[in-house]
């Protein structure tokens, strides 16, 4: 797979051997190593086989294996940034994958793998494809990305891109009071947010269950935490909150979380064992059987040891040894028996039932992780007053977080956002500039009141609502009869 660029007429081969059917045998393992061969050879392709290969390359939107789909991310990714320029864009072909590209790119936003979709976020909002002036990448926002399969997510996607762009803002991490209400103490309020706890609000605080590892219950007054022995000695999970910033993944992708400042593991819930893994496992084993051959070095010896002839075989020993040998021999047949068939499947059977079993109940713990998991946008602290020294980011990212899971303040916040830019621009663009981009905006809402298949009813309503805005600002109403109009309206 190394010197698969470097193999002429790769592609020729590979066809002959029916590639694309090979491609499609579900065996992940084998999917993935395909998928590689794919990426490694694009540079070589023309459009023309690019096109072949496509629909199959495509068709792993809908794979379960996060790692074939990510495969998959890669090769459309390669496509769509060469695919993009005049020259391409001019030929037939190349223009068709470069649609079909960009049309599963986009559905890859919403991916079910938060790691693939958060990759996926970075690419799009990358500022070589996104403009990083705000009405610019609105007006791209909505004029280039937009699709049907997207539509439910679609106003939450739209704010992230547009808020992304404050982390950028020295004002970001700006507090919006420099000064305190009064001169007191505030102290760090601690706010477990692990799935698990959710159920032990009933639970005695002197009972040794999982509610006694909550570090704010081992909290004295000072601040400072109770030391490890009074925990119990209970187990506990790996960390997810990391105090560092990973390593980025292999290939350039980007995995920065910028709602959480930090990067994330792309397959937190889909890991495969590495090398290092293997080997201390086979060393395991190793000193597993090392640790058997020592024992079996110092076993202590027996009372007569020395006492018997030994001999070669067919060396002549004396009667006497000879009867024991073969009494012995005699004994260790009668106890020999056969295996039980019926017994041994049975045993298999039930091994596998319980390892099924254990299957079913790992995949529960991980739908309910998902379901009950929540997420730290900010810290917070307690004291006599309230805390008005709040970070304009503490305000910022809770309310996308929030929106990506609320589709009616999804729209609330689009139409905030819209109002606000639509406002920035009437005070530094000329008329012409103004009228071209309003006409720009109600193009771009007929088209999706057009092609909407879904009709998700806060989407196809903040469309409208915003495309009254824009047709009453282009015939010159000023904003507050605008606002009255529309409220009337609704």
């Amino acid at each position: 797979m190394g010197r698969a660029h470097g193999i002429p007429s790769l592609y020729l081969e590979l066809k002959s051997k029916d590639f694309t059917q090979i491609m499609s045998h579900r065996d992940d393992e084998r999917q993935t190593v395909c998928l590689d061969i794919v990426y490694k050879m694009l540079a070589k392709l023309t459009p023309a086989e690019v096109q072949e290969l496509l629909p199959t390359v495509t068709g792993f939107i809908t794979h379960p294996s996060p790692l074939c789909r990510g495969r998959m991310y890669d090769i459309l990714m390669w496509i769509y940034d060469n695919y993009r320029d005049p020259e391409s864009q001019a030929d037939e072909k190349s223009s068709e994958v470069f649609k079909l590209a960009k049309e599963v790119l986009l559905q890859g936003l919403i991916d079910e793998n938060s790691g693939l979709q958060l990759i996926v976020r970075n690419f799009w909002g990358d500022e070589t494809r996104l403009p990083g002036n705000t009405l610019d990448r609105m007006l791209t926002l909505l004029s280039s990305l937009y699709s049907t399969k997207i539509e439910t997510q679609y106003l939450s996607l739209v704010t992230n891109f547009l808020l992304e762009m404050t982390s950028k803002s020295p004002d970001y991490s700006r507090k919006m009071f420099e000064y305190p209400l009064s001169e007191c103490k505030f102290q760090e309020f601690a706010v477990d947010s692990s799935w698990r706890f959710r159920s032990t609000v009933l639970t005695p605080m002197f009972v040794e269950t999982q509610a006694s590892q909550n570090p704010s219950r081992h909290r004295p007054p000072g601040g400072s935490l109770l030391t490890h022995g009074s925990m119990g000695g209970q187990l506990r999970a790996t960390q997810q909150q990391y105090e560092f910033t990973p390593t980025q993944t292999i290939g350039g992708r980007s995995s920065f979380n910028w709602l959480l400042g930090n990067s994330v593991d792309t397959f937190a819930e889909y890991t495969v064992p590495s090398s290092s893994e293997s080997l201390s496992s086979s060393m395991l084993l190793t000193h597993k059987r090392a640790d058997r051959s020592q024992r079996a070095a110092s076993k202590p010896l027996g009372p007569n040891f020395g006492g018997k002839r030994l001999g070669l075989p067919g060396d002549e020993v004396d009667s006497k040894t000879k009867g024991i040998d073969e009494r012995a021999e005699i004994l260790r047949l009668r106890r020999r028996f056969l295996k039980d068939q019926e017994k041994l499947s049975l045993i298999y059977a039930r091994k596998g039932v319980a390892e099924l079993k254990q299957e079913k109940e790992l995949k529960t713990e991980l739908k309910m992780k998902h379901d009950a998991q929540v997420t730290l946008y900010r810290r917070y602290r307690q004291g006599d007053l309230p805390d008005i020294q709040i970070e304009y980011s503490s305000l910022i990212t809770p309310l996308q977080g929030l929106a990506q899971r609320d589709s009616t303040l999804a729209k609330v916040l689009f139409s905030s956002l819209f109002a606000g830019v639509l406002e920035e621009m009437r005070k530094s663009k000329s008329q012409s500039e103004k009228n071209s981009t309003i006409q720009q905006l109600v193009q771009d809402f007929n088209c999706f009141l057009t092609t909407s298949v879904l009709y998700f009813p806060p989407f196809i309503a903040c469309i409208q609502v915003e495309k009254i805005i824009t047709s009453i600002i282009l015939k010159g109403r000023n904003a507050s009869e605008t606002i009255i109009m529309v409220l009337n309206l609704e």
